[in-house]
């Protein structure tokens, strides 16, 4: 599998002309909006409020929590009780006596991992339902959420949940919404690709008001277990929402007419393994990135009894050398770290 890294790619006209693109696939996390601080909290409250215990922010990002975080749907749920049970035997008890009083029964971790769905869905809803949009014209303009000042509602319940979120600033990232509206003035039909479940994905883009760029939206809701990325199931799913005209199959043949736009080392290979269009992954460190996919290539080729896998992909560290073009001398003086970190939109702190 080759891949090609630039660091300056042409024009969308230039691109759209050489590629013969019809459509751009877009990830949602960590590439339209900064949601894992969100993601963290939400699974930490849940956690919490099950067990009834106290997780530290330090226990927290520790490795085998951190192991949960970046899969797919309510897979991450799951994982989180494995390691509840493992580190703490009896929040793990505690946790397990609550799901069965919310009537779910299965598996012990099974039945814990979906009271913490249950759970965090619940908290997010808090979130959405209490946080104002605000907007910044910088880098083209930076969308914002933000909870008030002041717990909205006196309840215990929501007050655990407000000091659980109320440091979470949920914002596009730099050039997105630039990017989304070049792609649309030049005739592109665009979607979402992603592994969160339906149940995030709708309500954030709501709050956002982000839906009316995108035609479709595949999420891990729409993915069949063991297709989840890296494999290239979820973005041959989505070309074909996006024309109705084109039928889907697993074996389907490799997209050539959409352009996908990704940040992280297996997004970014499922968009390859899909497609012989341009991949753009927007990551800080672009190096690193490679070399995990390069991991992660060696091992399904071990894995594999169907041979090699074929694509070319282009990677940029900035969606702004995209959407709005300059010199390389004045793309490299620019640190990728200021994506994730747009000057001040309202009063919220990066």
């Amino acid at each position: 599998m080759s891949i090609e890294y630039r660091s300056n790619p042409k024009p969308v006209k230039d691109l759209i002309q050489q590629h013969a693109s019809r459509f751009v696939g877009w990830d949602l996390d960590g590439t339209l909006v900064n949601t894992e601080r969100l993601h963290r909290a939400l699974c930490r409250s849940a956690l919490q409020e099950i067990s009834n215990t106290i997780i530290s922010e330090r226990e927290f990002s520790s490795p085998l929590f951190r192991a949960a975080f970046g899969l797919p749907g309510g897979e991450t749920s799951v994982q989180l009780a494995k390691t509840l049970r493992l580190t703490n035997p009896e929040g793990f008890e505690h946790a397990l006596r609550v799901a069965l009083s919310m009537g779910i029964t299965g598996d012990s971790c099974d039945t814990v991992g979906q009271a913490i769905t249950d759970l965090r869905q619940q908290t997010f809803a808090f979130y959405i339902q209490h946080a104002t949009l605000s907007r910044s014209n910088k880098h083209g303009g930076v969308l914002c959420l933000v909870l008030p000042s002041s717990p909205p509602i006196a309840d215990a319940q929501s007050a655990r949940r407000f000091a659980a979120l109320k440091d979470v600033h949920v914002h596009t990232y730099p050039y997105v919404l630039e990017a989304l509206e070049t792609f649309q003035r030049h005739g592109l039909t665009q979607g979402i690709c992603t592994s969160s479940g339906k149940d995030f994905v709708y309500p954030l883009l709501g709050a956002l008001a982000l839906q009316s760029y995108f035609k479709a939206i595949v999420t891990a809701d729409c993915v069949p277990t063991g297709h989840h990325k890296p494999a290239p199931y979820p973005w041959h799913h989505l070309r074909s929402k996006l024309d109705a005209g084109k039928p889907f199959s697993e074996d389907s043949e490799p997209i050539t007419d959409m352009i996908c736009v990704e940040n992280s080392a297996s997004g970014g290979l499922s968009a390859i393994r899909a497609s012989k269009s341009p991949t753009f992954v927007i990551a800080d460190n672009i190096a690193a990135t490679v070399g995990k996919m390069h991991a992660k290539i060696r091992a399904l080729d071990n894995s594999s009894s169907g041979g090699s896998i074929h694509g070319t992909a282009t990677f940029i560290d900035d969606l702004g050398a995209l959407v709005v073009p300059r010199s390389s001398a004045s793309h490299r003086s620019e640190s990728p770290a200021k994506r994730a970190a747009p000057e001040a939109v309202g009063s919220a702190p990066s």
